[in-house]
């Protein structure tokens, strides 16, 4: 009798921890599926007004009228150093003139951060009273901090300019010719009407300058 009693016990030990690894296996099968499944992917809340997000730094120079009125077809945010004068001077006669090509709305702004110099601080703000093409905030202007400026220009856009066609961003070192991407890209009938896009010519360019940071291309 005593025998029969222990192998019933060690028969209901046996089933009871079967049935415990049993469901161990199928719980953690499940929990691995899940993962694969689910883990992987990136969950993007689509909404109708998706949500700006503020400044990084409080605006120094905000220019909030810039693009009242019509909207621009195309925006040029140019990052500039504050000292940098008369190279912001050179740019609005030349390709970052805003009526370079007529019948096509053209905004100018040009990215800066805060200066180290006071007075160079004061002449930026009269430059900025007698152009009004020039957005500041309040950070230190240095190499480290590009890609504050570059976006503090994208939520200007955002927020200020949201009607623009088209933004692009261009260095004040670089020569670029509106026309030609006006002209023989953007209004060429196969310009994109939404996204983020380069272009690449392959077409067997010379470099004028191969030596130094940049090299610069005939085209």
């Amino acid at each position: 009798m005593g025998k029969r009693m222990t192998q019933n016990l060690r028969t209901i030990k046996v089933k009871i921890l079967k049935f415990c690894l049993s469901f161990l296996f199928l719980a953690t099968l499940a929990f691995m599926t899940f993962h694969f499944y689910f883990g992987n992917r990136i969950w993007i809340p689509s909404t109708v007004h998706p949500r700006i997000v503020g400044p990084l730094y409080p605006y120094l120079i905000e220019e909030p009228l810039k693009c009242r009125g019509e909207a621009p077809f195309l925006v040029l945010l140019i990052p500039s150093m504050p000292q940098d004068v008369l190279v912001r001077d050179a740019l609005r006669k030349t390709w970052a003139n805003e009526s370079l090509i007529p019948g096509i709305s053209i905004k100018r702004i040009f990215l800066l951060g805060r200066s180290f110099v006071n007075d160079i601080e004061i002449s930026v703000q009269q430059e900025s009273s007698t152009f009004h093409d020039i957005v500041q905030q309040d950070f230190l202007d240095t190499y480290r901090n590009l890609t504050v400026k570059t976006l503090m220009g994208i939520e200007w856009v955002s927020r200020l300019c949201p009607r623009a066609s088209y933004v692009m961003k261009v260095d004040a070192d670089m020569f670029f010719n509106p026309w030609f991407l006006v002209k023989a890209d953007l209004t060429a009938g196969e310009a994109p009407q939404a996204g983020i896009f380069h272009r690449v010519d392959n077409n067997n360019q010379r470099a004028l300058q191969e030596q130094g940071k940049q090299v610069v291309y005939t085209i």
